[in-house]
């Protein structure tokens, strides 16, 4: 996989599955990847990388998605920081970091997508 997500923590979803288009497999790749950021910084988790799978609960999606894991029930560790409010918590303020700054470089590439949405191929 790529050097860029949390140990245990992300398994993305489906952002090259046959049914998406190019555009949204790109985005749905970049709110991955700033998700992914976020939870590192966050948590300080070991960056593991991002995986593109098919998963049913987003398969076929509209809008850009990835499923986040927030860690393993199989591995102690992930399960005592997992039963803290604290850490759920900056799982929580991580994902909602990722998600903005994602919207934020997408609004920021709107008329360069524009343009390369025009263009015919």
């Amino acid at each position: 996989g790529q050097s860029a997500g949390p140990a245990g923590f992300l398994s993305w979803l489906s952002f090259w599955q046959r049914s998406a288009s190019a555009p949204l497999a790109a985005k749905s790749e970049s709110l991955a990847r700033f998700i992914q950021a976020a939870l590192v910084d966050r948590t300080g988790a070991l960056n593991r990388g991002i995986k593109s799978e098919q998963f049913y609960v987003i398969a076929n999606v509209r809008h850009p998605a990835a499923l986040v894991e927030g860690g393993f029930i199989t591995n102690k560790s992930d399960v005592a920081k997992l039963t803290t409010t604290e850490y759920r918590q900056q799982i929580a303020m991580a994902i909602s970091d990722g998600v903005q700054r994602h919207w934020e470089a997408a609004r920021r590439d709107e008329p360069m997508l524009t343009l390369a949405a025009a263009r015919p191929e």
